[in-house]
């Protein structure tokens, strides 16, 4: 509502300023919510070590209800914004190469020297063996990049999406990110190398409705699966559902309820849900507990359909 900023301080502290009258309106203690991972030169354990620790980038919702802040941490962080409380930490790397990533390290490689892994043993070797990479074959000058000290993980900015529905990170790994809507995760079940988008369509093309349509389970792209289901005749779905394999079953069912809420083809909707209810009653009944939350969900909107029809 723009009545509110929001900053961090170097303290792991989260300040929110009431604009209007100029003056503190809450502040939120991040410190240990955003500790966490040991650095190899670190002397305490992660979770008496939060020096350093400390957000550096932080973004509002877009209906300012909730707040996400990362930084010098493997964390990011989302706060109820009124409540001043932490809803969800998570990591954004589990890459094991990257520093303070363990919560606790080996006390094998503590040495009088410090750290073994800090400890530069190239010292002792002449200008040629300096020079030479030894990783390679023939290769006469070694990596200039090399270092000893490894990257470490944290996030160098957060922003949520105008919807509010997914947000994005700029880690040391790259950009991360993460989404509510679940339409371009590639999900694939039972998944062969014969199993291709095209292979879909051709079955589609001649005809090989029910082939098509596993195959397009199998490869799990949403839209490909909508495509054939719109494709099928209204004359073959009793015949399509009567064949379906079992195991594809609730599938069907949860890609018939989100397909319900988009298109308008209630008679097609009404017909597949008729044909799968009869084809499979014994085999849904059986299972009632393992497809209660498939049926239910097409019980939910079939009652919505009926309700916006009785409108007209």
């Amino acid at each position: 509502d723009g009545k509110q900023i929001v900053a961090t301080t170097l303290d792991g502290q989260i300040c929110f300023w009431d604009l209007a009258y100029g003056k503190p309106a809450g502040t939120i203690e991040g410190r240990k919510d955003i500790g966490g991972g040991r650095h190899a030169a670190d002397r305490m354990t992660a979770a008496n070590n939060s020096s350093g620790k400390h957000f550096t980038s932080i973004c509002f919702t877009a209906d300012g209800e909730a707040v996400i802040a990362g930084g010098n941490s493997k964390y990011v962080c989302i706060y109820d914004a009124p409540a001043k409380m932490l809803l969800k930490r998570f990591q954004v790397s589990h890459n094991l190469s990257l520093d303070a990533m363990h919560e606790k390290l080996n006390s094998r490689n503590m040495t009088e020297a410090g750290p073994r892994d800090l400890i530069d043993e190239t010292g002792e070797l002449s200008d040629l063996e300096d020079r030479i990479d030894a990783s390679l074959p023939g290769v006469m000058r070694g990596d200039l990049s090399l270092r000893k000290t490894r990257p470490e993980a944290r996030t160098r900015g957060v922003r949520f999406s105008p919807t509010g529905r997914s947000w994005a990170a700029a880690s040391t790994e790259g950009l991360l990110v993460y989404s509510l809507d679940d339409a371009l995760l590639f999900d694939p079940f039972d998944l062969e190398i014969d199993i291709t988008e095209d292979s879909i369509l051709e079955a589609l093309a001649a005809r090989e409705h029910l082939r098509a349509l596993v195959m397009a389970f199998r490869l799990g792209e949403q839209h490909l699966v909508r495509r054939v289901h719109d494709a099928i005749p209204a004359n073959d779905a009793a015949l399509v559902a009567r064949d379906l394999p079992p195991k594809y079953l609730e599938r069907m069912l949860k890609f018939l309820v989100a397909h319900m809420e988009k298109s308008p083809r209630v008679e097609m909707h009404m017909l597949w849900a008729t044909a799968l209810l009869k084809a499979h009653c014994r085999y849904l009944k059986d299972r009632s507990v393992e497809f209660a939350s498939a049926l239910r969900g097409l019980q939910k909107a079939i009652g919505r359909s009926f309700e916006e029809m009785s409108k007209l």
